[in-house]
């Protein structure tokens, strides 16, 4: 298997986020020429590119509580085809299926993963879990009978590590269009890959970063899950620390964003370590909140 080098994007120059200008006032009294420093912030949405316009969305009602999870709930993803959502658990290691109302459907247990902080689903039965500190991606097989994955079973690739002070793989998302991943590290550095030709297994992978996300982190200080929209090929990255989820293009500009402090989309407070993202049905926004929260978000 043939690897190419991993190269920053060279091309795309971005805005920043907000405009300082300087607001001219005289005084009508003594005549003084006054500079007032002024900034401006501009609109999180630009009506001319179609989005998902994530500050439209709205919390259904107050969080649920998975029961069945006391601990380490992480990654999120969603099965079109069982209209039901599973969620990565990192310690101890597990996946659980949930309905969209948050009630635990079944528990799978993991043996011999570790520190499993992320999952995707990839279609017919088929999901791509990260590992965090391994810095791995494992695909697996899901059925309707499964209760238990060997990991010594499965099809796996480690990234190499970037600096001792990497955390390690906090989400990856799936496009369907191409067939390829994205996983971003959380922080020390963020970064967000691309890999293409793992999914169908063939003799070439290709891995990339879109940009890099330490000199345009869209406003988040750390990327503690990842989804890809497949419908206007968009990348929504959600931050913990930052408390907001944005929706950004492939070059690295923000698109939209949805305020997860609590002063917005009918939240009564913030949500505590936003972990998973991922849309269900009718563009339904469903957020994992460790240890054991599933928030509910639908468009106004």
């Amino acid at each position: 298997m043939s690897i190419k080098k991993i190269m920053a994007h060279p091309v795309y120059a971005y805005s920043r986020d907000t405009l300082s200008v300087y607001v001219v006032s005289i005084a009508s009294i003594v005549g003084v020429l006054a500079i007032l420093a002024h900034t401006v912030t501009p609109t999180p949405v630009q009506a001319s590119i179609p989005s998902l316009n994530l500050h439209k969305y709205s919390i259904v009602q107050q969080p649920f509580v998975l029961k069945d999870v006391h601990d380490n709930a992480s990654g999120l993803t969603y099965n079109h085809e069982t209209n039901t959502l599973f969620a990565a658990i990192n310690n101890p290691e597990a996946i659980i299926e949930i309905d969209t109302q948050g009630n635990t459907l079944r528990h799978i247990s993991l043996e011999g993963f570790e520190d499993t902080e992320a999952i995707t689903y990839l279609g017919n039965g088929k999901y791509a879990i990260a590992e965090e500190r391994r810095r791995c991606i494992i695909i697996v097989n899901i059925t309707s009978s499964t209760s238990t994955l060997l990991r010594s079973q499965q099809r796996s690739i480690a990234l190499p590590r970037i600096g001792a002070k990497n955390n390690g793989f906090e989400g990856i998302a799936f496009d369907p269009n191409s067939g390829s991943i994205y996983v971003s590290s959380e922080k020390a550095p963020r970064e967000l890959y691309h890999l293409e030709g793992f999914i169908k297994n063939t003799s070439h992978l290709s891995i990339s970063h879109l940009w890099d996300l330490e000199e345009e982190p869209l406003g988040n200080d750390d990327v503690s899950g990842l989804y890809f929209d497949s419908q206007f090929g968009h990348i929504l990255m959600l931050s913990d620390e930052s408390q907001q989820l944005v929706e950004a293009n492939l070059q690295g500009k923000k698109i939209s964003y949805l305020d997860l402090s609590g002063d917005s989309a009918g939240l009564s407070s913030p949500i505590p370590q936003a972990e998973g993202i991922t849309l269900g049905a009718d563009n339904t926004l469903y957020i994992l909140s460790e240890p054991n929260l599933l928030y509910k978000f639908t468009k106004r």
